[in-house]
């Protein structure tokens, strides 16, 4: 099987072969999750043998598919209410629920922390989101988290 995995010379769109996710999806679905057992369980799916570019290419569908389940998560915390701090306006005093992004290696869809409640306060020409119960420690807004009006229970 020639193309399990091209990368093109600027690096930027990466393809695995669909069968290549596909095998991976299901490895994933019974329940693998080491490399090695991944990628065994997809050789032995399409009749391969193991091999560092099979092994590579099994690694970036893992990432493939961890950006979608992540892409249904955030879409998830958008019908919850959440938004893009980028398109909400903050306002002194009120309260607010915030979400974390973090990107791991091989992904590029963010995972969102458990939610934080806060308050915004005015300090200069910037804000800060003071959490629940505290009075010194803070964070500095960037556009990507995800914030919503009100405190989680």
């Amino acid at each position: 099987m020639q193309g399990l995995l091209r990368l093109p010379p600027d690096r930027r769109e990466l393809t695995v072969s669909p069968e290549i996710i596909e095998a991976v999806r299901v490895a994933k679905a019974e329940g693998l999750f080491y490399d090695d057992d991944v990628l065994k369980f997809v050789a032995d799916r399409i009749g391969l043998e193991p091999s560092r570019e099979l092994g590579t290419a099994c690694y970036h569908a893992k990432g493939i598919l961890k950006d979608e389940e992540n892409a249904e998560k955030r879409e998830a915390l958008l019908a919850e209410g959440f938004s893009d701090l980028v398109f909400f306006k903050i306002e002194n005093g009120k309260r607010y629920t915030i979400r974390f992004p973090t990107t791991y290696v091989g992904q590029s869809v963010p995972v969102y922390s458990q939610p934080k409640n806060v308050t915004a306060k005015l300090v200069g020409d910037s804000f800060r989101l003071v959490p629940k119960g505290h009075s010194k420690s803070f964070h500095r807004p960037d556009g990507s988290l995800l914030i919503r009006e009100g405190w989680d229970a």
